[in-house]
């Protein structure tokens, strides 16, 4: 089952598929930070989905307390200078009902750009840890009062 992408629709991904400067230059956002990222997911034991979709997006993925935990690393703009946003997400699929428990947007933790990759050593895995932090912080009750799910 494919689990749908709950980062709000963006600029930057239409920008990504049109202007091909800017493709270039997430590219290598993605080239950069690729060995910390494969580092964080196999010393968390996280699956890492690459391109999800085809989309400039990537994602670390794994259960715990029955829920399926997410974070997302995406194309995004940030001062019309190509960044990654990072963001976090879970959901719960309740299988006898055909439901989806998730939230309604994904909760954004910061953003990555090339400038800070280089200026502040360490930043890649500190986005990571935080946003692996907060993912885990969410419980099945933030998901229900959320009110949000979808029959998959």
């Amino acid at each position: 089952m494919r689990v749908p992408l709950s980062l709000p629709k963006s600029k930057s991904f239409e920008r990504y598929l049109t202007d091909e400067k800017f493709k270039g230059e997430i590219d290598a956002l993605f080239s950069r930070v690729e060995p910390y990222v494969n580092d964080f997911a196999k010393t968390h034991s996280l699956e890492l989905v690459k391109w999800y979709h085809d989309l400039p997006v990537w994602i670390l993925r794994w259960q715990e307390r029955s829920l399926t935990r997410l974070i997302h690393l995406g194309a995004a703009q940030s001062d019309e200078m190509p960044a990654l946003a990072i963001a976090v997400d879970a959901y719960r699929d309740v299988l006898k009902q055909k439901i989806r428990y998730g939230l309604p947007r994904a909760i954004f933790v910061g953003r990555i750009r090339a400038h800070s990759i280089e200026e502040v050593p360490g930043v890649v895995i500190e986005f990571l840890q935080g946003a692996f932090e907060k993912a885990r912080t969410l419980s099945e009750q933030d998901l229900k009062e959320a009110g949000t799910f979808t029959r998959p």
